[in-house]
């Protein structure tokens, strides 16, 4: 009985993170979406904010450089996964 409450569960957590996954890659692409915003505010960039953007790319390397050597691996792994299920609870309460 354990089993199967477990395995329940399991299917709920990976349904919301697979409507995490798809509902942030749609909302990515969409026409009035993350990249459209991004690329609007990029190129209105005041020259003030270039060093603290270049600060943030660093900063965004450094994470990506230490989680593909290995280190603390399982931690990002799982807080990855938390954010799309979460991305996918949200998803789910819009559409409701």
């Amino acid at each position: 009985m354990a089993a199967l409450l477990r395995f329940i569960v399991d299917i709920v957590v990976l349904s919301l993170v697979l409507l995490g996954l798809a509902g942030s890659a749609i909302k990515f692409i969409q026409p009035d979406g993350y990249l459209d915003h991004f690329a609007e505010y990029l190129f209105n960039l005041p020259i003030r904010l270039i060093i603290p953007a270049l600060l943030a790319m660093a900063v965004l390397l450094w994470a990506i450089v230490r989680w593909a050597d290995g280190k603390g691996t399982t931690r990002m792994a799982d807080y990855m996964v938390y954010i799309f299920a979460l991305l996918g609870i949200v998803l789910l309460l819009k559409w409701i």
